[in-house]
């Protein structure tokens, strides 16, 4: 049931662009509220998900696909808790790019992606002033001829 937790953001996602993944994602969603309203999952979609990636990796290690087997509610739990974080930390860079032109906040310290290493301007800040300083450029042009 836990794998629904996963399952639902990246079907909706997906859903966008394949109507298979819109009924998923609506089984994803109704085996999530299930599990709020303490319920069993109807759909067995957490199930179908385990048989289809033990299967896959059956077809090269029958090992590790035992283990998953026996292993996939903890490892379910595994992928939820990181999912979280990575949600959390995404959005606090973000913030800290908004807020303070850098991904750690007040303090620069540290590696940023979203900053050029060279100039030290941030990626967004970039583009935009290379956008201004060749806008006046272009609409000179025009006029001139």
């Amino acid at each position: 049931m836990v794998i629904c937790i996963i399952a639902l953001p990246v079907l909706l996602i997906m859903g966008i662009f394949s109507m298979r993944y819109r009924i998923l994602a609506k089984e994803a969603f109704e085996c999530i509220f299930h599990m709020v309203t303490l319920k069993p999952c109807k759909s067995k979609l957490d199930q179908r998900i385990k048989a289809s990636l033990t299967g896959k990796v059956m077809k090269h290690h029958q090992g590790l696909a035992r283990w998953i087997f026996k292993n996939f509610e903890i490892l379910s739990w595994i992928f939820v808790i990181i999912f979280i974080a990575s949600v959390i930390f995404s959005a606090w860079g973000v913030y800290n790019f908004a807020a303070y032109g850098n991904c750690n906040g007040p303090q620069s310290s540290g590696i940023c992606i979203l900053k050029n290493v060279e100039t030290g301007v941030g990626a967004i800040e970039s583009a935009i002033t290379k956008c201004n300083s060749t806008a006046p450029a272009i609409i000179n042009n025009a006029n001139t001829s």
